[in-house]
């Protein structure tokens, strides 16, 4: 931010307490000024993305937002805010579509009803969010979704993979879902920007078969477990809880060459001590808070 400063001369008949005023006045200005600067925390980050935390919105901007998460209006107004990128949750539908949508029903969230697994894309394309009015925001394609964003391999993604079905440990299911998310990265050219989530270790296994270069992250119950199986699997990085890890985690995990990305972050204060302890990402829900923070919305 640039400050334009005007000088001018007093007449030598102002007397010393105007000026010890105006003396006063201009440390205040200065204590100000400081004041404005970073956080100090923010000053020392220390991280595997060039010790700048990216940030990440949760399903587009969050979900203490006025739009719903995993809509093209919410993802556009993340982007648009100044974050380095969006998470997102994906289903699979019948068809073999990917969907964004979080709720293991649609009725949980939406006009419809049942599972997105068990309609073909034509069945539910229609369906819209129901605690919004007007009822404007429809359940969207991820191919839709970033078809709508210019320059899409300008921003990071996080596909939280959601299999939600009963058969969700099958191998023709994987297959499935794991082919859709391949041809959405080979169709759009995102694969260096993408980041695949989940908690299913044998899914994470058959997509590190399927295309070596891909960039997984385990969604573990607990840290160490996900430290032992990034390590055994040889992935990119974690996601956890942030206030379930510590720093000092962390910086074990960065020493061994995994990146971390952190969730579960909707008030300032959470945030911040999301950022005190060095993640890589911060999937946050308060995004303009962060954002600006890190002076990324003047970009």
């Amino acid at each position: 931010m640039k400050f334009k400063v005007s000088v001018k001369l007093f007449p030598a008949k102002k007397s010393y307490h105007f000026l010890k005023k105006n003396f006063i006045g201009f440390g205040l200005l200065t204590v100000f000024f400081i004041s404005c600067s970073k956080d100090p925390s923010i000053l020392t980050v220390k991280n595997l993305e060039g010790n700048d935390i990216k940030v990440i919105g949760h399903g587009g901007m969050g979900n203490i937002w006025k739009f719903p998460i995993n809509t093209i209006r919410s993802v556009h107004e993340c982007l648009n805010s100044g974050a380095d990128g969006v998470e997102m949750d994906l289903q699979l539908t019948n068809d073999s579509v990917l969907v964004a949508f979080h709720s293991q029903t649609l009725e949980n969230a939406t006009t419809c009803n049942g599972k997105i697994y068990y309609n073909d894309w034509p069945d539910i394309e229609n369906c819209r969010y129901k605690f919004f009015s007007p009822l404007q925001h429809k359940v969207v394609r991820i191919k839709d979704l970033l078809g709508s964003i210019p320059s899409p391999n300008e921003y990071y993604y996080f596909f939280d993979c959601k299999l939600y079905t009963e058969n969700n440990y099958s191998l023709a299911y994987l297959n499935q879902f794991a082919n859709s998310i391949i041809q959405v990265l080979d169709e759009f050219g995102i694969s260096e920007s993408v980041f695949i989530e989940s908690v299913n270790v044998e899914f994470l296994k058959l997509l590190k078969k399927k295309k070596k270069d891909i960039r997984l992250f385990i969604y573990p119950p607990d840290f160490g477990k996900g430290l032992e199986i990034s390590k055994n699997l040889n992935l990119f990085g974690i996601s956890f809880k942030s206030k379930e890890v510590s720093k000092e985690q962390i910086e074990s995990a960065h020493v061994m060459g995994f990146r971390i990305a952190l969730w579960g972050v909707d008030s300032e204060h959470k945030n911040m001590e999301a950022v005190k302890k060095n993640p890589d990402y911060i999937q946050t829900d308060n995004v303009r808070y962060l954002v600006k923070k890190f002076g990324k919305d003047k970009r």
